[in-house]
């Protein structure tokens, strides 16, 4: 090998050299835009993620409320129910007591009529008892 193919030689490899240096310097400058994007993606889903958490925050405190107006909501339900139950059962019992007056006056009044028919049987035949005798 002569002086001149070896320099040409040393310059390719030089050459090549450089140009794995340019190639390695833009894959680089990827990789740092490719991490600052990851970066920014990270930022991103971490400021996500404080807004579910807080999301999440008012979700709970929301059903602590529903559960606070649900046992209130329940609470005036049954004590509602209760008195309506009540007022429904004395009602009841009044509406027993009355018609068993009015059952107690029927009863007192057909034995009045029953007493009434036998005292009009009674005059029938005394009057026509005496009808028979006085057309003899």
């Amino acid at each position: 090998m002569t002086n001149e193919e070896f320099q040409a030689l040393v310059l390719r490899q030089l050459q090549s050299l450089n140009e794995g240096q340019v190639k390695l310097t833009e894959g680089q400058a990827k990789l740092t835009e490719e991490q600052v994007r990851l970066s920014e993606g990270q930022v991103k889903l971490t400021e996500e993620q404080v807004k579910l958490a807080e999301g999440q925050a008012r979700l709970t405190e929301g059903q602590k409320e529903i559960r606070k107006d649900l046992t209130k909501l329940e609470t005036r339900m049954e004590n509602e129910v209760f008195n309506k139950i009540g007022a429904l059962f004395d009602a009841r019992s009044m509406q027993n007591d009355k018609n068993d007056q009015i059952i107690e006056k029927l009863s007192e009044m057909d034995d009045k009529l029953d007493f009434a028919l036998l005292k009009i049987t009674q005059h029938e035949v005394k009057l026509m008892t005496q009808k028979k005798l006085s057309s003899r």
